[in-house]
């Protein structure tokens, strides 16, 4: 049962603080005095409650090795700058380039364009694109690759405003709105 106990100890992270308490608890029931049934009952409960102890401290080390991997975690950071746009014929078109900063790569970036008439307000338009070659591929940290929004304005729609967004991704947009009439 001792066996066990120790066992138990030392599988848990942490497991180096686990055997020391068991073997701690060894000497203690060796050194108790009594027949040797009371100082196996000794080595039992003193190794029980130290395996407890030490499966605890390893739950607790462990715990904080995750928190602390979790953090370390590579993140891609997208920066999108917008180069152009322009109304024509029933259109908008906004082009730009988005690059990489972060420390990762990301999947199948996307760019959210989304164009609302000036005097309600209302969305009228909302497109997505993906930057050059990166629909189904992996912009590598570091990469730039340009994008074009083009966004059909319904017929009658005056004045517009527009705003480009990164979705699902953390990142920045640069100059990310406009009006065009």
């Amino acid at each position: 049962m001792l066996a066990l106990a120790g066992f138990s100890a030392t599988v848990a992270p942490g497991w180096w603080l686990g055997a020391g308490f068991v073997t701690i608890s060894c000497g203690y029931a060796l050194g108790s005095k009594g027949t040797p049934g009371v100082r196996w009952r000794d080595g039992l409960a003193i190794g029980l409650v130290l395996s407890l102890l030490g499966a605890t401290i390893g739950a607790t080390v462990l715990a904080r090795d995750i928190g602390a991997h979790a953090a370390a975690v590579p993140q891609p950071f997208l920066e999108v700058t917008v180069r152009s746009s322009e109304r024509r014929q029933g259109e908008l078109v906004v082009r730009g380039t988005v690059r990489n900063t972060g420390e990762a790569p990301v999947f199948g970036a996307s760019i959210e364009l989304n164009v609302y008439e000036t005097s309600s307000g209302t969305l009228v338009a909302a497109e997505t694109a993906y930057p050059a070659d990166t629909i189904e591929a992996w912009l590598a940290p570091g990469a730039e690759a340009s994008f074009q929004h083009v966004a059909a304005i319904p017929e009658g729609v005056g004045p517009i405003e527009w705003a480009v967004v990164v979705e699902d991704t953390p990142g920045l947009v640069t100059a990310d709105h406009g009006r065009a009439e």
